[in-house]
C-alpha cells in the first residue's frame, strides 16, 4: 500500500520577546589575564589563608576567594577577595551553599 506524500507547510516563526537582562543577573566577571595577575598580586601580598590566620593556624593560601560571594551580590573586584587555603575554601562555600539552596526553597514558597 503506497505511503501519503508528506504534506510541506511554510515555516513560520513565532516572534520573540525582547531579551531583558536579569536585575540578578552576576556582573561581568574577570577572566584570562588579567584574573592570572590578580591571582599572583592577592598572593604576593597575602600568601596566608585568612581565615587560619584568625584562627591562629598558619596555611598558604591557594584558592583567590570572594569574601561576599557573587551569588549573593558581590563583586569581582579587588576589595572582595582574599587568599584561602583549599580546606577553610571548601567549608566556606558549602556554607554559601546551604544558604542558596534554603533561600531558593522558601523563594519556591511564595
Amino acid at each position: 500500500m503506497p505511503l501519503r506524500p508528506p504534506v510541506h507547510r511554510p515555516f513560520v516563526s513565532q516572534p520573540r520577546e525582547a531579551w531583558v537582562k536579569s536585575p540578578n543577573a552576576s556582573p561581568r566577571l574577570i577572566t584570562g589575564r588579567k584574573l592570572q595577575r590578580e591571582r599572583e598580586r592577592l598572593f604576593r601580598e597575602h600568601p596566608l589563608c585568612a581565615i587560619c590566620i584568625a584562627a591562629g593556624r598558619v596555611r598558604a593560601a591557594t584558592i583567590r576567594d570572594h569574601i561576599k560571594a557573587l551569588a549573593e551580590g558581590g563583586q569581582d573586584v579587588e576589595e572582595n577577595t582574599q587568599g584561602l587555603c583549599q580546606g577553610c575554601s571548601d567549608t566556606k562555600t558549602k556554607g554559601e551553599s546551604r544558604r542558596g539552596r534554603s533561600q531558593n526553597s522558601k523563594d519556591d514558597w511564595k
